[in-house]
Parts: C-alpha cells; sequence; structure tokens
C-alpha cells in the first residue's frame, strides 16, 4: 500500500494559533462584556443622568455580550470540532446538524430547499457564526447528499489546491475531513433526520421482486444492444427496451470472484481482503468473509424467498456456502467454472459438482445454461406470489468453450471456431434470459419485478470477447476490463427505452433494491459504497451523482472522478484520460494535466489507505 498521506499539504500550522485567537478574543470580548456591565452600575448612582447614561451603557452591554457571546459560540464550536478532530470523533460536525441548529423542523425541506435556503442563510442559527471552511462543508455535504463526507473533504482539497486558496478555514475543514475519514455515518444517520426522503415505493405498495442475471466474461461488444452484428441476443435487447441501459455502467473488479463480491455486498470488496479470485482448492478461511452482509442477508430477513443459481466462486467451506449467505434455495456449483455438459472426457470434482443446496445432483445430458434458465423459470412460477429475490449466475460465456450443436448451427460460418462458439453460448444464454422474462409475463408480475442484466468483468478477448470500442480486457484496469454491459428494468417505477449516460456501478444494486423493497434503510444496514439510482432514474435527483469510482488489484489501479480516469497497469507508468473526449483511452494526458492527476492521485491514495491486505 502507498504510505499514508493528506490529500493534498495541509498547511496545519495555520489551524493552532487561528483556534487560540479566537478562543482569546472570545475572552477578551466577555471581560469587555463585564467591565461594562460593572460601568452600567456605577452609572445609576448619578440620578441625573441615569435614564440616558443607562440606556447608552445597557446598549453597549448588550452589543459587547451578543458579540462576545457569538465570539464564544464560535470558538467553542471550532474547539469542538477541532478536538474532535484530534480524536476521530465527528461529533463536532454532526454538531452542524443537530435539532437545536436548524430552524426548520425535521422532514420540512428536501435536499435542494434545504441548500437553496442555507446559501440564502435562512436556515441555520449557527450558520451564520461560522468560518468560511464550515460553510464550505455544509454546502458541499448538501449539494451532494450521495457521497462519502470523507471524499467530498478529500474532493473539497482538491478545488481548493487548484485554486490556491490560503483561507486557514478552508483548510482546517479538510483537515477534519481527511483525519475523520473512518467515520462516515453521517449523512446516512443524520442528515435524514431533517430533510425529507422520498420512499422507494410507497411503504404501502407490494414489494418488488428482485431478479439480478450475471453473464460471465462476456465482451461489452458481444450484445446487439452494443452493436454487435455477428449474432442477435434478442431477448437482452427486449429487456434494455423495456427499461434503462446504462452507458457507462461499471463493476467493482476486473475479475470474476471480487466482482461478484462487491455487488452482492454493494460494498468494495477491498474493504474485506477480497482483491483477487478466490484459489481453486479447498479452504475454511478463503471466501466472502461471513462477517459481511449480503444482499440476500436483507431481503430475507425481510420477508423475501432467496434462491442463487449458477456460479458462486466466493468460497467453498460450508460457511461461505449460499445457504449460509442469505439464500433459501441453491441450485450450481461452487467453483469459477466447469463444463457444460454433464460428460466432457473430465471428472467433476466434490468443488464442481452441480448440487441442490448442498447435496450432490444427478446429472443428466443437458446443457447447463439450458439448466439454469429451466431453474429460474421454475423457480418464478412457484413463487409468484412473492416477494423473492432470485440471483441467477450463469457461467456463460466463461470458459470452456462449449456450445450445442444445435446453436453452432445458427451461427455464421464465415466467424473463426472460437468466435462461433462464443456466439452459440451466447445465444443460448439469451434463450434462458428469454425464459425468466415469459416466466414473469404469465405470472402477471412483471410490472413490479427489477430484472438487472450485467456482466461480471471486461470479456477475456484470448477466448473470442469482442470489447471494442474499448482499450482492454479480463484483468485490466482499462474500460475494456470494468465497463460492462448493464441494463435494468422496473416498469412500475423506471421509465422504458432510456439510455442513461452517467457513471453507475454494480455496487449501486444493493441500495437501490433495498430501497426498492423496504423503502428505506434499517439502523443495521451495513456501511454501503453504492447508492440508490432510483431517483436518477425517475428525475427525483436533479444532478447524476457526484462520486469517485475506485478500482485495484495488485499492481493495477484505476479511479475515475467524472470524466477523468487515472490508471496504472502492471506497476507501469501512470496515466491519465478524459473519457469523454478518448473513451478508447488512447491518449495519454498526464504530462499537460499533472494537477488533476494530482488530485485524482490523492482521493485514490485516501481510499486504499481504509482498506484491508489482500487475504490470500
Amino acid at each position: 500500500m502507498h504510505p499514508r498521506r493528506s490529500a493534498l499539504p495541509v498547511p496545519a500550522a495555520h489551524t493552532e494559533p487561528r483556534r487560540q485567537a479566537y478562543a482569546a478574543d472570545s475572552v477578551l470580548t466577555r471581560y469587555l462584556s463585564l467591565f461594562c456591565g460593572a460601568i452600567m452600575a456605577v452609572l445609576q448612582t448619578d440620578a441625573a443622568m441615569k435614564r440616558i447614561r443607562r440606556s447608552v451603557a445597557l446598549a453597549l452591554w448588550l452589543a459587547l455580550t451578543f458579540a462576545g457571546n457569538a465570539r464564544a459560540h464560535h470558538a467553542a464550536f471550532y474547539k469542538t470540532t477541532f478536538d474532535a478532530v484530534r480524536g476521530a470523533d465527528f461529533t463536532g460536525v454532526e454538531r452542524l446538524f443537530a435539532p437545536d441548529v436548524w430552524s426548520g423542523q425535521a422532514g420540512e425541506m428536501t435536499p435542494a430547499e434545504l441548500l437553496q435556503r442555507l446559501k440564502a442563510g435562512k436556515v441555520s442559527r449557527l450558520y451564520e457564526t461560522l468560518g468560511s471552511g464550515q460553510r464550505v462543508l455544509v454546502s458541499f455535504l448538501l449539494e451532494y447528499p450521495d457521497e462519502r463526507p470523507s471524499e467530498q473533504i478529500l474532493l473539497m482539497a482538491q478545488r481548493v489546491g487548484e485554486s490556491g486558496n490560503t483561507d486557514p478555514y478552508a483548510w482546517q475543514i479538510i483537515e477534519i475531513g481527511t483525519d475523520v475519514a473512518h467515520a462516515e455515518t453521517f449523512l446516512t444517520r443524520e442528515l435524514p433526520r431533517f430533510v425529507k426522503q422520498p420512499a422507494d415505493p410507497d411503504p404501502e405498495s407490494t414489494p418488488p421482486n428482485v431478479i439480478i442475471i450475471v453473464s460471465d466474461d462476456a465482451g461489452f461488444a458481444d450484445f446487439s444492444l452494443h452493436g454487435n452484428r455477428d449474432f442477435p441476443t434478442p431477448n437482452i435487447d427486449r429487456l434494455a427496451a423495456g427499461g434503462v441501459r446504462f452507458s457507462q455502467g461499471y463493476v467493482s473488479a476486473s475479475v470474476c470472484s471480487p466482482s461478484r463480491a462487491g455487488l452482492l455486498t454493494g460494498r468494495y470488496q477491498q474493504r474485506f481482503g477480497h482483491h483477487n479470485n478466490i484459489p481453486p482448492r479447498y479452504s475454511e478461511t478463503n471466501g466472502l468473509p461471513v462477517e459481511e452482509t449480503t444482499l440476500a442477508d436483507v431481503l430475507k430477513a425481510q420477508g423475501y424467498r432467496t434462491i442463487a443459481l449458477g456460479k458462486w466462486h466466493l468460497g467453498y467451506a460450508p460457511a461461505f456456502h449460499p445457504l449460509a449467505r442469505g439464500f433459501d434455495d441453491y441450485y450450481g456449483f461452487l467453483k469459477g467454472a466447469r463444463s457444460y455438459f454433464p460428460t466432457s472426457g473430465k471428472k467433476h470434482t466434490r468443488l464442481n459438482q452441480l448440487l441442490r443446496d448442498r447435496e450432490p445432483v444427478e446429472e443428466r445430458f443437458e446443457y447447463m445454461t439450458d439448466a439454469l434458465g429451466r431453474e429460474a423459470a421454475a423457480y418464478i412460477d412457484a413463487h409468484a406470489g412473492g416477494p423473492f429475490f432470485l440471483y441467477l449466475a450463469f457461467n456463460a460465456v466463461h470458459t470452456p468453450l462449449h456450445a450445442t450443436e444445435e446453436k453452432l448451427a445458427q451461427t455464421n460460418p464465415e466467424l473463426t471456431s472460437g468466435r462461433r462458439k462464443r456466439a452459440a453460448m451466447t445465444m443460448s444464454m439469451d434463450d434462458a434470459i428469454g425464459e425468466v422474462l415469459a416466466a414473469l409475463d404469465r405470472n402477471d408480475i412483471a410490472e413490479n419485478s427489477i430484472v438487472v442484466f450485467i456482466n461480471d468483468n471486461g470479456g477475456q478477448t484470448k477466448a473470442g470477447a469482442d470489447n471494442a470500442p474499448l482499450r482492454g480486457k479480463k484483468g485490466q484496469p482499462y474500460e475494456g476490463g470494468i465497463r460492462v454491459p448493464f441494463v435494468a428494468r422496473w416498469p412500475a417505477r423506471w421509465p422504458a427505452g432510456v439510455v442513461y449516460e452517467h457513471p453507475v456501478s454494480a455496487l449501486d444494486l444493493f441500495p437501490t433494491a433495498l430501497r426498492a423493497a423496504v423503502g428505506g434503510y434499517a439502523t443495521d444496514t451495513p456501511r454501503l459504497d453504492g447508492i440508490n439510482l432510483t431517483p436518477s432514474l425517475t428525475g427525483d435527483r436533479d444532478v447524476p451523482p457526484h462520486r469517485p469510482l475506485f478500482w485495484k488489484r495488485k499492481e493495477n489501479f484505476a479511479v475515475r472522478r467524472g470524466d477523468w480516469k487515472l490508471v496504472q497497469f502492471d506497476g507501469g507508468p501512470v496515466e491519465l484520460y478524459n473519457l469523454a473526449d478518448d473513451p478508447c483511452e488512447s491518449k495519454d494526458l498526464i504530462a499537460t494535466q499533472p494537477q488533476v492527476a494530482e488530485g485524482l492521485r490523492s482521493i485514490y491514495d485516501a481510499w486504499e489507505q481504509r482498506h484491508e491486505e489482500a487475504r490470500w
């Protein structure tokens, strides 16, 4: 890991003298106030001047007392916050949102209304006594309520550094945020008490079914919705036509297992040491840590029936089994890849047996992708009364490249052998997805069912995947390794036929599904790194989420903020790209934009420091 350092050089020498000056100023004004009070008492002994002098002295006393109290309030807040920094406690900043600070009542205003009133100086009594640094913090927190405070502070540091601002208050608040980077419950626990939060959906409505479909190692351009003309994928097209296609959809890792860990926990997998693929041997310790909460855990607690189908790849020991991670039912295999046919000339190990729950299944001669589609449709038929959570993780189109003769016959003979097999495998998967959609339709539950289709990482080009026009492939931090096909449909709430062009992450699926299912977050909800996408899709959020996205694996890292992306591959030179102008990452701008690169590196370094070393 990189050595710990602040986001930018913080002129700490500014902070302590400024605090002492305000404390001394506060003491001075209080003494002056007492002195004026004594003068007023003396003047009252002169009967001739009593009324005039008393009025003048009283006015002076009140003015100085008010000034002294304001300064004292300011100094007290400063000292509380400053001490909170030293103690790694966030209460100093949380004080800004305490009940006796806001003039409005809890729940009166939306974040936008609150921000507007605050900027006009009409909301907080304490706000008027704050310095510019605290004002910047309050405005920033309200303007971007989906971001974590520690990352907001780092972004502020970047802006302050680029502007050359030497205001000690601006730097003071940056120091506060940097030192309390681990105390990030502020917005999720405090701000919602004071602003109106729209429920997703109305609490009285029926919770939606949640279906997350994951393909394996597919290329970005391996689907007709991304321009593929080698073979059709009509059911995935149908899903996109009835919902939202995320043109800049990302996963949290460039390889299978950590990507799935991030998706199912809604948290960067580096937080719990799941950086890499799980080794292909049995282990009692290697797997998604049992301390982590999965989406299946929280939905099951809310009355959902839960099932995992297909590839697991999150641990082989009983403690890591899907039935121990929130799923009521399971049909699939535990390792990261296996044959698509039951008789392929290679005996399946105990880790690659097809299981129903925990018991091996006597395998029929059935293509694996077809079997998973059949199982998914049957589950929907059996649990149409809902609500249910179905996690359908195809091993298609991961190697080995096995296809049915029927589908191979439907492919273009002019394609290479590998590309033809991949085409046939993808078409079989599309058929299986069609079975899922048909089951929703015949049970009349499609309207209130969230259906997501996403790939786990970039395509493996040496196995015939096509990531064009993106650079890179599976295992790399370039766009071709982390940007994936990503579509979602919820007819009851989300618009149809929309292309959402802002960056989103697989980490967002957990909070989006949870808010849709429950209407809010329980007090024991785990600390999530994703955000609820529904307000952006319905128009309730005026601006897109304003947050950085991060990736790290071995000697690779990347951070994206807005259109800028900083990337390092295999320990080589650090590169900088503007994805709006150069989505193919062909023009390295690090030599001409060093400040942008430094700001992104600062944000990345601070993010990295909060995480656990790789467990395997």
